[in-house]
């Protein structure tokens, strides 16, 4: 896959003309609560000594580990910790200090090697796994990506190219920091955020995952 088979530009524009109505199609649908809520917000608000476990925990209940022989499979709970190491966090407390500039100047290359490190798959396919857990460390830059909403949202199919790293890159430069960046949309979605009644809106990132998958089953 190469960054312009996909027109980024109609994906954007998409999302900027149809952001609320997604966004209550996300509402009306979403049937996502239970575990996965609450270590979703447990993830987000732990210190760092219960971050690896409360993430693993997330991770977990997002559907990455599936029981028996087939489906995505994930690390043994060590393995994962010990890619979450000293360097890992204070570089995504150094990303998330200059979370202005990585929006603003398209550096989302800062983050892949962030995106790499995280040690959670055992399966070969990485990015819907270690976008999940890379969400949970740094919100406000990062958006979950996944084959049923996002893969279909962005190239109309589950498939996931090999070059996985380039994809978030991709993703995130041409889709996720414009969004953030356009005043009528962090407006009307800060708002959602300070709203005690959205729970799964938690940050700008997150509410453009949320509208994907309004998006995508208010197709279905």
């Amino acid at each position: 896959m190469r960054e312009n088979d996909v027109d980024w530009n109609n994906l954007r524009i998409d999302i900027l003309n149809n952001f609320q109505t997604y966004h209550q199609q996300f509402i009306d649908n979403n049937g996502f609560d239970g575990p996965s809520l609450h270590f979703h917000e447990r993830a987000l608000n732990c210190e760092n000594n219960q971050k690896a476990e409360m993430v693993y925990a997330v991770v977990t209940s997002w559907g990455m580990h599936r029981m028996g022989d087939r489906g995505a499979k994930m690390n043994d709970f060590p393995l994962f910790r010990d890619s979450i190491n000293t360097q890992f966090l204070e570089a995504c407390d150094r990303a998330m200090n200059n979370c202005l500039d990585i929006i603003r100047n398209r550096r989302a290359a800062d983050l892949v090697p962030l995106f790499k490190q995280i040690n959670i798959m055992q399966t070969n396919t990485k990015i819907v796994g270690n976008s999940k857990a890379l969400a949970h460390f740094i919100p406000q830059l990062v958006c979950p990506i996944d084959r049923e909403y996002t893969c279909r949202f962005v190239k109309g199919s589950r498939n996931i190219p090999k070059n996985e790293a380039d994809l978030f890159e991709w993703f995130h430069n041409r889709v996720i920091f414009p969004l953030i960046e356009d005043s009528q949309f962090s407006a009307i979605a800060n708002m959602w955020i300070q709203d005690s009644e959205m729970r799964w809106d938690t940050s700008l990132p997150k509410i453009v995952d949320n509208i994907i998958i309004g998006k995508m089953r208010g197709n279905q």
